[in-house]
């Protein structure tokens, strides 16, 4: 039986409110490429929509299926509770300047050695950009209202929020095949086996007494 072998995030799919917004957001301001409007296969009424780097990279794509009449949904056990992407080390300052141009706040944090920038989309969704000496290799979109230098290079990681670790290390180490890479308080970081590829990383974070999640926008 071959050994299981997760090599990196291959997507991420939330839950937005108004499309314009969200497409304004995460192509003005996080300068990806919408690589694709479709529909949800299950509700052919609901746009779904793709954002990444020019090729479509796995490790680099975002999806959203708005839903502007949903409420708001609440980050708890159980659910990815915020979505990382990687950038330059050198291109943070860069960043915060940029995203406090357009109203967002943001918060500085410093986690297993790397600088983290910490916000949220106009829908609620936490994301974080995390600065990198060693970003994946990634296709940039040319059109992109951000250089090749300071842009967004595809997933650095994501979060899981679970109330206790120990059947989630066991799914992701045996089942997944990754490796539990380095811890700090309760936080796990767990690395996937793609070498140079994009979303290299699942974090879980533990806290025995987060409430149940639920979904709705901005989850």
């Amino acid at each position: 039986m071959a050994k299981p072998n997760t090599v990196g995030i291959h997507h991420i799919t939330a839950i937005s409110s108004s499309p314009d917004e969200n497409v304004d957001f995460y192509q003005r301001v996080l300068g990806l490429r919408l690589v694709k409007q479709t529909v949800n296969f299950d509700d052919p009424q609901t746009y779904h929509l793709y954002y990444g780097d020019a090729a479509g990279t796995p490790g680099t794509i975002l999806t959203f299926f708005p839903w502007e009449r949903m409420p708001s949904g609440r980050s708890g056990a159980g659910m990815i509770v915020s979505t990382a992407f990687a950038v330059p080390h050198d291109a943070l300052s860069y960043w915060v300047k940029r995203l406090n141009g357009t109203g967002i706040e943001v918060r500085k944090a410093f986690r297993f050695g790397e600088p983290v920038l910490d916000f949220k989309d106009p829908h609620g969704l936490p994301i974080e950009l995390i600065g990198t000496e060693n970003t994946p290799s990634i296709s940039h979109w040319i059109e992109s209202p951000i250089d090749a230098v300071h842009g967004i290079k595809g997933f650095h990681s994501a979060t899981s929020l679970q109330a206790r670790i120990e059947d989630t290390q066991t799914l992701l180490t045996h089942s997944m095949g990754m490796v539990l890479h380095a811890s700090e308080k309760n936080r796990y970081r767990f690395k996937m086996n793609g070498a140079s590829s994009a979303g290299q990383y699942l974090d879980v974070v533990v806290e025995r007494t987060a409430p149940k999640g639920r979904l709705g926008t901005g989850s």
